[in-house]
């Protein structure tokens, strides 16, 4: 998979609401003051900037920069499942 793609796969489970968020990662959420609404925002219109597959674990890492509701740039690191049907959000920033 490249950039693009991941994109691609990104925006589109965004907007289909296949996004899980860690424990760690609600807790980054709650300190910066990002809400739900901000995060489907920047992962809907995001773009993947770093892609590493992470082959013991069967999943992409991926770094996600999208602007939040307000406009803000938000940066967010997740995890794509190589079955591509989800997308887990480890942090925020």
């Amino acid at each position: 998979m490249n950039l693009a793609e991941a994109t691609a796969q990104i925006n589109q489970l965004a907007r289909l609401g296949w996004v899980f968020v860690t424990k760690h990662c609600e807790l980054r959420m709650s300190e910066r003051g990002v809400d739900w609404m901000d995060l489907e925002a920047a992962l809907c219109n995001g773009k993947a900037t770093d892609l590493v597959l992470i082959e013991e674990q069967g999943q992409w890492r991926v770094t996600v920069q999208g602007r939040d509701a307000s406009r803000h740039l938000l940066t967010i690191q997740a995890a794509l499942p190589e079955d591509l049907r989800s997308l887990v959000c480890i942090t925020v920033y």
